[in-house]
């Protein structure tokens, strides 16, 4: 099974990579190599599989079904393990699901995707990837007044249309997709900052079949 989802993103969004730039932003977003803009496969799945547990919660979908595509939650583990065990069946569990998810970039499928990593190692794409992202600044307040040392700088993607893929050999392509249709409508919003409105989105099936 091979299905291609289809994230369109409304506004700015920001997936950070948890590091920051020195004297720029405080936070960057995560880029590919060739630096452009990207939601890692991570964090993909973490999306899908709290819309999926969502769905399950409210009766939409099968009981048991986000275990099944997505393995044991995180957490799900005795609470009494030590913290290096429980890494280490968290990292089981991870495995144990039978969907793989890759990251969603720019470019619908492999060769597309490759285009634009080719293209934007191009010295005349450089001025237009740097303009794929800016940085936005944000402060605390306290009674009305900026609190001291809040400033906060973080950098965000511009609205834009990736793509990701998710694969199995254990499931089929065609209940999952039932599955999708109702579960990604609950999907609204990627990254954080998402309380300012950041990161709104719509994802759908682009694409499915068994050996797309």
């Amino acid at each position: 099974m091979k299905i291609l989802l289809k994230f369109q993103l409304h506004s700015p969004w920001h997936v950070g990579t948890g590091m920051g730039s020195g004297l720029g932003a405080d936070a960057l977003t995560t880029k590919s190599a060739r630096h452009l803009p990207e939601i890692p496969g991570r964090s993909v799945k973490g999306l899908l599989r709290d819309a999926f547990r969502l769905a399950e919660g409210a009766g939409a979908i099968e009981p048991g079904v986000t275990e099944t595509y997505f393995g044991s939650a995180p957490g799900s583990r005795s609470a009494e393990s030590s913290m290096a065990a429980r890494q280490e069946m968290e990292r089981y569990d991870t495995e144990s699901g039978h969907i793989r998810v890759d990251s969603a970039r720019l470019g619908a499928g492999d060769a597309e995707q490759a285009q634009w990593q080719n293209w934007a190692a191009t010295e005349e794409a450089a001025p237009l990837v740097a303009q794929m992202t800016e940085t936005v600044s944000s402060t605390a307040l306290t009674d009305g007044v900026a609190r001291k040392g809040a400033l906060r700088s973080v950098e965000v993607a511009l609205p834009m249309t990736l793509y990701g893929e998710v694969t199995s050999d254990r499931v089929d392509a065609a209940q999952f997709t039932q599955h999708l249709q109702t579960v990604l409508p609950l999907l609204r919003q990627v990254g954080k900052t998402r309380h300012r409105g950041f990161g709104r989105c719509t994802v759908t099936v682009a694409e499915t079949g068994e050996n797309r």
